[in-house]
């Protein structure tokens, strides 16, 4: 007769793994090293001191009429075929009737401009000057007592009054400006090694001369003039591989140029932007903080996902700076394309944090500023859907594009710190999602979804799967608030 023989096995190690902070996206480390809490893959969720909530929503854009009081939407674009590229704000003020007057100046797709007013509504209106191909290059500036501005084209300079413009025949090929000090600074188009500035006072007299106009050119291995930026009172010069400082107050005697730096990689002129206090922008090899003196890596856990060979386009609002991109995400969802930029990243200067929206076509996002409003304006190309042509959308927190929800992902590590070798069972998950919403387990390479309905009440999902490797991962479209994560396990 056989007997069972009980044997005794060391007994398992209880744990709960809590995760009271779900952090951002570290896409830069190994997921061995990461804690539970990182996520390696994030998207259309908002990290708010450590709760999960639904990110960016877009509608269509509008603005606060003066005359009535109400909003009204901005127009849509007035061609059959073409899209919105990029937004310039021309702040104006109406002497005649005392009163703002500003106005959205855009460039499409094949390089024409177009107005609109940001005060009242009504229609787009093409401006009769050159077309800009690759960016649009716009300064405010006021001559003669009355609000003008400058803008860059494939023809030359024009100077815009109201909705008239006239081209300014003395300025040279204009591919970037600024103002400071009463002239005009300007890196020039094509490959050049040199900036132009105007006379004092008249941005139309570009004439070579000490009591003129004039130019600057660097004769050393910092490559070519990209973009010009007043920053700091002084104009900084970026270059392919370098960055100069100019100070230039009163005569051209007076004008000072400083090398502030040498840079490890190419610049990005597109991403260049002025911050309150400081620059940003982004070299080939990641973002930087510049303060004036010295540029500053930031950011460089979540930037490896961008490719820098689509241009990003940079902007700065409320205290965030801005970025389309094209992203490396893998599979494309909803109306991306595969090939354009794909993606919207805000970067906290301030916290530290990152918030990225996918799923859209993007083309640029800018700040407007008026005296009556603040907003982010996004552009998309035109997929088809009918829904993104021809139409300009503003920023806002549905976690929808119109009536489409985004589809959300947060993703941890796949490990867990200490015991990467041992065997674990994971017993269950609690938290507390007040929307529906989807936890996905991944045990050894194999995924277990657990659809959540969303509650005011924490919710405990049991799981009992053992393995060595495991990552949770919650996912949403809409709406979404979720936290205080707490994860059972046994090691075994």
């Amino acid at each position: 007769m056989f007997y069972r023989k009980k044997i005794d096995s060391p007994a398992a190690k209880g744990a709960r793994l809590g995760l009271p902070v779900l952090g951002g996206p570290d896409i830069k480390n190994n997921e061995s090293i990461l804690p539970k809490s990182t996520a390696v893959t994030v998207y259309n969720y908002r990290l708010t001191d450590g709760v999960l909530k639904n990110g960016f929503g877009f509608q269509r854009a509008s603005m606060p009429s003066l005359s009535e009081g109400t909003p009204f939407e901005m127009p849509e674009y007035p061609n059959a075929v073409g899209d919105f590229c990029e937004f310039f704000v021309y702040r104006r003020f109406d002497a005649e009737n005392r009163k703002p007057d500003d106005r959205l100046i855009v460039r499409d797709s094949y390089g024409y401009h177009y107005m609109a007013s940001l005060t009242e509504s009504g229609a787009f209106v093409k401006l009769q000057m050159g077309r800009a191909f690759f960016e649009l290059t716009g300064v405010n500036y006021r001559y003669n007592g009355e609000d003008i501005a400058l803008f860059a084209t494939d023809i030359g300079l024009y100077l815009c009054r109201g909705a008239g413009a006239t081209l300014v025949p003395s300025a040279p090929m204009i591919s970037s400006m600024c103002v400071h000090s009463e002239r005009i600074y300007a890196g020039l188009k094509g490959d050049n090694t040199g900036i132009w500035f105007s006379d004092t006072f008249d941005p139309t007299n570009w004439n070579v001369s000490l009591d003129d106009g004039g130019f600057i050119d660097f004769a050393d291995e910092g490559g070519y003039v990209r973009k010009v930026v007043q920053f700091a009172d002084s104009v900084y010069i970026f270059r392919d591989f370098s960055i100069e400082r100019l100070v230039a107050f009163g005569e051209q005697r007076e004008f000072s140029v400083t090398k502030i730096c040498t840079l490890g990689s190419k610049i990005l002129p597109f991403t260049i932007t002025s911050c309150d206090g400081y620059l940003m922008f982004m070299l080939r090899d990641g973002l930087y903080v510049f303060d004036g003196y010295a540029p500053k890596r930031v950011f460089d856990k979540v930037t490896e996902l961008i490719d820098t060979e689509i241009p990003p386009h940079g902007c700065f609002l409320k205290n965030k700076y801005y970025l389309t991109a094209k992203a490396d995400f893998g599979e494309p969802i909803l109306w991306e394309n595969g090939t354009g930029k794909n993606a919207l990243f805000e970067f906290d200067i301030k916290s530290g944090g990152v918030n990225i929206t996918r799923g859209l076509p993007f083309n640029d996002a800018a700040a407007i500023k008026t005296t009556t409003a603040e907003k982010l304006f996004v552009s998309f190309t035109d997929t088809g859907s009918g829904e993104l042509y021809g139409r300009i959308f503003e920023t806002n927190d549905s976690g929808c594009f119109c009536e489409t929800e985004l589809p959300s992902l947060w993703r941890s590590a796949d490990n867990v710190q200490g015991m990467s070798e041992r065997r674990k069972l994971i017993r269950s998950a609690s938290f507390l999602s007040r929307y529906d919403a989807t936890l996905t387990v991944t045990v050894d390479g194999r995924e277990y979804d657990y659809p959540v309905k969303g509650s005011g009440t924490p919710a405990t999902v049991r799981i009992k799967k053992c393995g060595k490797s495991f990552s949770i991962a919650f996912s949403g479209a809409g709406k979404a608030e979720i936290k205080d994560v707490v994860v059972e396990i046994d090691v075994l």
